[in-house]
């Protein structure tokens, strides 16, 4: 949070020279230990993943098993369109204005783990059923939204025996989101 607000400060002073005085921005003297401290770190492991892939949903693999094999953010996954996928070079293209970097990336998909099979098939199955429907990975023809993502893995984890529920003092279960 203090990065943001020296940013904040120094975006103020390029913009009002005259009105802001650069010598007032503190220098919060920051290591980067404990800048780092808060990040979350980890990988799904093999082992892990096919814990995991039996108590999805189905519209939870291709993206998953995507995701998993080609280190494309879940953010980045929600928004591609089919007509973002390249069938015969098995091939997904991410737009910058979608992806974290903000630059165009064009990614390959794997065949090993029947990850193509798995992304060609939902395609296929999305364009039969949802002629109408623009994002690859969707939910009944509709986008996928974070909470739909965030709620349903969590619930796999759960299932999967990768996750316990979160209690506080009382042993009620501490829900994040309404």
């Amino acid at each position: 949070e203090l990065a943001l607000v020296r940013a904040a400060m120094n975006l103020g002073a390029k913009s009002t020279p005259k009105m802001f005085d650069k010598r007032l921005i503190p220098d919060f003297k920051i290591d980067k230990a404990n800048a780092t401290a808060g990040v979350r770190s980890g990988e799904i492991t093999l082992e892990q993943y096919d814990m995991l892939l039996p108590h999805m949903p189905e519209w939870m693999k291709p993206m998953f098993a995507v995701c998993m094999a080609t280190g494309v953010r879940k953010k980045e996954a929600r928004f591609i369109k089919l007509d973002q996928l390249n069938i015969e070079r098995r091939k997904i293209t991410l737009k910058a204005l979608e992806t974290k970097s903000k630059k165009e990336r064009i990614i390959g998909i794997p065949t090993e783990m029947n990850i193509w099979a798995m992304v060609e098939a939902w395609a296929r199955q999305t364009r039969a059923q949802y002629p109408a429907c623009l994002y690859l990975f969707n939910i009944t023809g509709k986008q996928i939204t974070k909470k739909q993502l965030d709620d349903g893995f969590t619930r796999v984890c759960l299932a999967a025996g990768l996750a316990t529920e979160r209690t506080d003092a009382n042993g009620e279960i501490v829900r994040n989101r309404q």
